[in-house]
């Protein structure tokens, strides 16, 4: 893609992967807390619905007891529709956390103010859109991984049927096809998620339909999914690390906090070990919660930073205001 769109200055000088980094960084680091507030209402609503998972799961007799027998047919008449009211519940919250945040992102990029009631009330206001948005998006990315299902599902299905007649021969050459098949569907997901990844700032920002967003993300991401790429994958990098530092806090809290016990001769079963237990799971779960929020948070704020910088490079920097400094 040429470095300069048709009103573009031949001074602009597109900024280089590093820069990007760091201006996603530093806005992550400048609205940490109203990220964080964002991304609240999404861990609230996978609490909720996985609650009500669980709670169907244990209504269902899901986890019977060992001398009760599980009725499988009873199981599954609650957990199928169950799962999908809470996976259709949870899209829908996900939807509007993800146009909150993506707000919340192009409003700091631009150096402008926003707020967690702005945020949602633009979410909120065209919610709709932003869900039909996600439904489309994950239909494009999902559709040859359909495809495949259906036809391996038939020929499983053909298999079965021709009971120990079968010449292993079709089975010895369907699974290397099966593997290829796989592959290149995780090619495909892969790079047209990246075609498809500035949808959402596109919708938010100009105020299209769903459709036009995403015709709108594959004109600003071409030739530029080799950036996005990288910049996507640093973000992933840094916090898998922060997780791996968790996780390492983690384990040494229960390792210190079980050399106590043994040094204090505490038994294993008495009341302060299941409390200190306790305490350090919700401990866990409460750090892991914060790890998914800031996360989803600086892949809000990447997106929202990529998407002004790829229509600087595709419409000029006259078409929108250049990017402000963290306030």
């Amino acid at each position: 893609m040429s470095q300069t769109g048709p009103n573009l200055p031949h001074s602009f000088d597109p900024p280089t992967i590093g820069q990007i980094l760091d201006r996603i960084f530093r806005l992550f680091r400048a609205h940490f807390l109203l990220f964080m507030r964002i991304a609240s209402v999404l861990i609230a609503g996978l609490v909720l619905t996985y609650g009500a998972f669980g709670a169907a799961m244990f209504a269902s007799r899901g986890f019977a007891p060992a001398h009760s027998r599980l009725d499988p047919f009873r199981v599954m008449m609650v957990l199928v529709p169950m799962g999908f009211v809470s996976g259709l519940a949870f899209t829908v919250i996900h939807a509007v956390f993800e146009a909150a945040a993506t707000h919340a992102g192009l409003e700091a990029d631009l150096g402008i103010k926003s707020s967690f009631r702005e945020a949602y009330g633009v979410a909120l206001k065209n919610a709709g859109r932003y869900v039909w948005l996600m439904v489309l998006r994950n239909l494009v990315l999902s559709i040859p991984i359909l495809i495949c299902n259906a036809i391996f599902g038939g020929l499983a299905l053909w298999f079965f049927r021709s009971g120990p007649n079968l010449s292993p021969a079709p089975i010895f050459f369907a699974l290397p096809l099966l593997f290829l098949a796989y592959l290149g569907c995780t090619a495909y997901m892969i790079l047209m998620g990246l075609r498809l990844s500035l949808g959402v700032p596109a919708c938010v920002a100009e105020n299209i339909p769903a459709v036009e967003a995403l015709k709108r993300s594959l004109g600003v991401t071409k030739n530029a999914m080799g950036r996005i790429f990288v910049v996507l994958l640093v973000v992933y990098a840094a916090g898998y690390g922060a997780f791996l530092v968790l996780e390492m806090v983690g384990f040494a809290f229960i390792g210190g906090g079980a050399l106590f016990w043994s040094m204090m001769h505490i038994h294993p079963g008495h009341m302060a070990v299941a409390i200190a237990i306790g305490l350090a799971a919700l401990l866990f779960i409460g750090a892991m919660f914060l790890w998914i929020a800031a996360l989803m948070a600086g892949y809000a704020i990447a997106f929202a930073v990529l998407y002004h910088d790829q229509r600087r490079r595709v419409d000029g920097v006259a078409s929108m205001a250049p990017a402000g400094e963290p306030i």
